[in-house]
């Protein structure tokens, strides 16, 4: 059996060598996604509106400002967009206080490291949730406080590839000068 060092083939073709991994949180690492849609419907229905849902592509990977924003297009519902976002994060913290890691997450993250990899979590989640979910996976001590990039450290969130590069850019600046 021949062993060969991960990216060598890489190397070999020009390419340069992966040195950094980026992970999504909610529905990558954490099994997170159904309690968005739980926290829509509850929190609308406190305003009267019952069974209100959002489809998933107008949530998921979303921010909740973005999606107070959809709410209030779609019902026309005059309550402060901050107000309805602070509501469904509060009801989601609370329904995700038992959350479970989707199977693989933690493996993964660590075969990673081990691997070489320096690594973050981009996320439109704000970066309290991502600190408290990476506790729940035992694997804090493996991303840097740095590369853990929420909402509130960039102006436009997922989609937009602004987090991306915004924790690739601190990746990559750790490794070409490691303290």
């Amino acid at each position: 059996m021949t062993t060969r060092t991960p990216g060598t083939d890489r190397l070999a073709r020009g390419l340069p060598a992966v040195r950094a991994a980026l992970f999504d949180l909610d529905g990558t690492l954490i099994d997170s996604e159904q309690h968005t849609e739980e926290a829509v419907e509850a929190v609308v229905a406190r305003y009267g509106i019952a069974g209100f849902a959002l489809p998933a592509t107008e949530t998921h990977g979303r921010t909740w400002e973005s999606v107070a924003k959809e709410i209030r297009a779609r019902t026309k519902l005059k309550v402060d967009v901050a107000e309805l976002a602070a509501a469904m994060l509060e009801h989601w913290v609370a329904g995700t206080a038992h959350v479970i890691p989707i199977p693989g997450a933690p493996e993964a993250i660590r075969a990673a490291a081990a691997g070489g990899l320096r690594l973050g979590v981009v996320s439109s989640s704000p970066r309290s949730v991502i600190d408290s979910f990476l506790d729940k996976l035992g694997v804090s001590d493996l991303i840097e406080a740095r590369a853990r990039i929420g909402a509130e450290a960039v102006r436009a969130t997922k989609p937009d590839a602004a987090a991306c590069k915004v924790a690739l850019t601190d990746l990559l600046a750790a490794i070409d000068n490691p303290r």
